[in-house]
């Protein structure tokens, strides 16, 4: 990984959402909608109440995405790359063009 140790994070079972790219997730769908309607707080405490950890933008995973193939030209999906690959976890999406990355991917 271009002189990059990983950085492990949490534990196997350990579910995250990544701090940087919530905001952007829901933008674009319909949990935007219950985020404007309820306020800001209910991403939390949904994410509390289901047992997932938030997971900060390490200062190792921003430097990171300076050595990713320029598959994916959305830069908030490059930073969930860099986050799934620095850290050693798996990657929940959907997103065809993120299975060319060197992670491993679920959906």
């Amino acid at each position: 990984m271009d002189g990059f140790e990983t950085r492990p994070y949490g534990t196997v079972d350990t579910v995250f959402l990544s701090s940087h790219a919530a905001p952007h997730g829901f933008a674009i769908s319909s949990v935007y909608r219950q985020i404007v309607a309820t306020g800001p707080e209910w991403v939390p405490s949904q994410r509390i109440s289901h047992g997932i950890d938030t997971l900060p933008l390490s200062e190792g995973a921003a430097l990171f995405v300076s050595t990713l193939p320029n598959h994916h030209k959305e830069p908030f999906n490059r930073m969930l790359v860099a986050q799934a690959a620095y850290g050693g976890l798996v990657l929940l999406t959907p997103d065809p063009f993120i299975r060319a990355y060197p992670v491993k991917v679920e959906w």
